[in-house]
């Protein structure tokens, strides 16, 4: 712990930054109370953490109350420490909960794999569809020859008959 430094008589001090930037002034930082109420971590977890130097970059600062925690928002990208969503409601934002990246990318991979089942099965029946209008096709050019065939014998029989019917007449006796 640091000792603050006394100010000569007549002289005032700024307050030590505690939640502002990092000491090379680049990237905001977040105390404790401040990554529990936007990101998806209790307070005493995040505590831990630290202690444990889960969190690169985080540092200490001085404070009024001794020393607190300077939290980069990329310490907690890179230990997976997820932001909480903020959505609407009555006219300030609110956090919501949602699922941890793994969980949600367990459920996206279960959500397309069931698209991909779905999608195979109905590229198989379309398949099977366009196999039967294929054969049906081939069948009806086939039916449709058959009874142009069948047209063209029954015009000959016609024919036939009226010239056997014509030449009987000629050898009736009257």
């Amino acid at each position: 712990m640091t000792t603050p430094e006394l100010t000569p008589t007549g002289t005032t001090s700024s307050p030590p930054r505690t939640d502002t930037r990092t000491a090379n002034n680049s990237e905001p930082t977040y105390s404790i109370s401040k990554v529990a109420n936007l990101y998806k971590i209790g307070a005493s977890t995040l505590r831990k953490r630290l202690a444990a130097g889960d969190l690169p970059g985080a540092h200490k600062l001085p404070s009024r109350s001794g020393e607190s925690w300077a939290i980069p928002p990329t310490a907690l990208d890179a230990a997976g420490i997820v932001r909480k969503p903020a959505v609407a409601e009555e006219g300030r934002l609110v956090a919501v909960e949602v699922a941890p990246p793994a969980e949600a990318l367990a459920s996206f991979e279960s959500v397309t794999g069931r698209l991909m089942t779905l999608y195979e099965a109905a590229s198989r029946q379309l398949e099977a569809a366009e196999s039967d209008r294929t054969n049906a096709r081939e069948a009806a050019a086939v039916e449709r020859t058959r009874a142009e065939m069948l047209a063209a014998e029954l015009d000959k029989a016609t024919k036939r008959i009226e010239e056997l019917e014509r030449r009987r007449g000629w050898f009736r006796r009257r």
